[in-house]
């Protein structure tokens, strides 16, 4: 028989309470990283893409006899981690 009422937790609930939300919150930090993932991918393909057109303008734009074997070479500035390479 209880005399008195039961206030707060016990420490089995504290720690389910705590299981439950490690899992919640791990399963919002996956699917936050993804979608982080998948927002910045279209820009770096948009920005390959245009960057390799670029260099396609400028070596179409050579006479063929000047054309010779080329990097692999860096773009200077904000897209150095952008590289690319002619083979003829």
């Amino acid at each position: 028989m209880k005399t008195r009422q039961q206030k707060g937790f016990t420490l089995i609930e504290l720690i389910i309470g705590l299981v439950v939300i490690s899992i919640a919150v791990g399963t919002m930090v996956s699917v936050f990283a993804d979608v982080v993932y998948s927002s910045v991918l279209p820009e770096i393909i948009n920005t390959s893409a245009a960057l390799a057109e670029q260099e396609l303008e400028r070596v179409s734009g050579m006479r063929f006899s000047s054309i010779a074997n080329e990097g692999p070479t860096n773009y200077p500035g904000a897209f150095s981690s952008y590289s690319y390479q002619i083979t003829v």
